[in-house]
């Protein structure tokens, strides 16, 4: 079985006690590493720049992807 890991990446304010990346660079990242199956859950990533661009480069390899987001409208 191939190795499985899980990242945590920091989205809030500056903390510079720990090194820490990016939201779009962790994401970009893990997109275009993607070789069979993609799983992104997200908050807000129809704010980040370049991730469409990245998605449509992973189905165009041949990535099965599955994406979990919330809607920016609000929901009364």
């Amino acid at each position: 079985r191939r190795k499985r890991s899980v990242e945590l990446v920091w989205t809030g304010p500056d903390a510079d006690a720990v090194p820490l990346r990016r939201t779009e660079q962790a994401i970009l990242e893990l997109v275009d590493s993607a070789e069979r199956h993609l799983l992104l859950v997200c908050y807000a990533v129809y704010r980040i720049p370049h991730v469409q661009d990245a998605l449509i480069r992973a189905a165009a390899r041949g990535v099965h992807i599955t994406v979990i987001l919330e809607t920016p409208d609000r929901v009364e």
